[in-house]
């Protein structure tokens, strides 16, 4: 009498449709990734706020260059006209700081971009305000508003320079 051998009753693993294998949240690979993401975000952050202090001190400077040049009137006009659009800057850097390094692209590009729109939008806006309702030079809330969109590109463009990005 011959017993029969049955087939091994031991079960296989699933098959996997992904060919590389999945690496757990704690492992050194997605760790070091982490750290590089925050790295990058802290770097991000950090030169946004550079700017924005640079730009405030340019704006502060003209101000001061034009009181005591042309008066009190006129270096407060030329500093209304800068902060009309520092302070829409200091809402958009916000928002994009807030997004710096997120992983999706895509949340970035949203904040980045409606973040811009909200900034155009309340500079005309309080541009307008302080024209109509304070006791403002429009010249000289000109000569702030102007200087400080240049005073954002000098200082973003010499920011880059500084790295060794070329355009």
């Amino acid at each position: 009498m011959e017993q029969k051998r049955s087939a091994p009753t031991t079960r296989c693993a699933p098959i996997s449709y992904c060919s590389t294998p999945k690496k757990s949240l704690y492992s050194p690979d997605f760790l070091r990734w982490c750290g590089r993401l925050t790295t990058l975000a802290s770097k991000i952050k950090k030169h946004l706020y550079q700017l924005l202090f640079w730009q405030l001190i340019v704006i502060m400077g003209l101000a001061l260059i034009l009181l005591f040049l042309q008066g009190t009137r006129a270096g407060l006009s030329a500093f209304c006209g800068g902060l009309a659009y520092w302070l829409p800057t200091l809402f958009f850097m916000w928002r994009v700081a807030a997004h710096a390094g997120a992983r999706a692209a895509g949340r970035f590009a949203v904040a980045f971009f409606g973040g811009e729109a909200i900034k155009l939008v309340l500079s005309g806006v309080l541009f307008v305000l302080a024209v109509k309702y304070l006791p403002v030079n429009i010249l000289y809330v000109m000569i702030g508003f102007i200087g400080a969109i240049l005073a954002f590109w000098v200082v973003s463009i010499s920011s880059l320079l500084r790295q060794g990005v070329s355009a």
